[in-house]
């Protein structure tokens, strides 16, 4: 019950938020995490760390490019003219 709770709420998050909203927030904690497994990789210069750290950045640009063509299209919010 507890985690079909979580998922109702979720979905909904994003369905009042926008997808927009939720590329950026996503990215930005995609970023985050890059910036703690890049503090983890000068630390203890683990190669695993590194990797993560150019993942998670990855996977953040994607988030912006996601963001950015969802603007474009008109889809969340006025469309960028």
């Amino acid at each position: 019950m507890h985690a079909a709770f979580g998922l109702a709420l979720v979905l909904m998050v994003v369905a009042v938020a926008g997808w927009v909203t939720f590329t950026s927030v996503l990215g930005a904690l995609l970023v985050i995490g890059a910036g703690f497994n890049g503090a983890s990789f000068l630390d203890f210069a683990e190669n695993f760390s590194s990797l993560l750290m150019e993942l998670l950045a990855l996977a953040a640009l994607g988030c912006y490019l996601v963001g950015g063509f969802l603007l474009a299209a008109g889809r969340d919010g006025p469309p960028v003219r």
